[in-house]
């Protein structure tokens, strides 16, 4: 699921022919989601899309599976530990995610089917929206 930021960025990217369509051409191994929006924010261009952008990286579940995966990726495994909590009426039992830091800020402890499910609908859905945006810009591009 992480890297569908770099497919949504390259799909955008192709999509509004951005290699005429900016200031300057991003080249293909700089090309992420935050460069592509930020190049058209610079440009004004497409800016429903920038928006839908924005609010898919600013989304708390994209910014966590970003922190848990780079700080996988480059850093240590994200400490786990199997769980039960009698909270409330409906046991909760499984693996936790403990608390851990990516760039100084702090993640709190997650369920791990929380993550998978939760979690990847909100971002799944964040997407979609992104999506309808660039359909939409291109529409009124293509006049249909």
């Amino acid at each position: 699921m992480h890297s569908i930021a770099d497919i949504l960025a390259q799909v955008i990217y192709v999509g509004l022919n951005l290699d005429i369509n900016l200031t300057k051409p991003i080249p293909a191994d700089k090309r992420n989601l935050q460069n592509v929006n930020e190049g058209m924010r610079k440009k004004k261009f497409a800016l429903d899309v920038v928006k839908a952008v924005d609010t898919f990286e600013q989304l708390p579940e994209f910014q966590y599976l970003q922190a848990y995966v780079n700080t996988t990726k480059h850093y240590s495994l994200v400490d786990v530990t199997h769980q039960i909590s009698l909270k409330s009426k409906t046991p909760k039992y499984g693996i936790q995610i403990l608390p851990f830091e990516y760039k100084r800020r702090s993640f709190t402890e997650k369920w791990a089917n929380d993550f998978v499910d939760q979690d990847f609908k909100a971002i799944g859905q964040s997407i979609i929206c992104v999506g309808n945006e660039l359909n939409k810009f291109l529409r009124t591009v293509i006049g249909v």
